[in-house]
């Protein structure tokens, strides 16, 4: 139930400095406060889809995967 206040009120999780940049800017956009601003899920599927056109975004994800620790 806090986390859902802590959203109402505007707070976001951190964006890691190893996530793939097309990644971050899509949570932006996701988050943005405006409704109306936010990508329909049509919108971040066909996103998503496109990016395995593009070897570079590939290897940003798997470089991001490489990054990643679990503690």
């Amino acid at each position: 139930m806090i986390v859902l206040i802590e959203i109402c009120e505007g707070l976001r999780s951190i964006i890691l400095k190893s996530t793939p940049l097309c990644y971050a800017e899509l949570l932006k956009r996701y988050w943005n406060i405006n409704p109306e601003k936010r990508p329909t899920a049509l919108e971040i599927h066909e996103t998503i889809l496109n990016w395995k056109n593009y070897p570079e975004i590939l290897a940003e994800f798997l470089k991001s995967d490489d990054k990643m620790v679990i503690e």
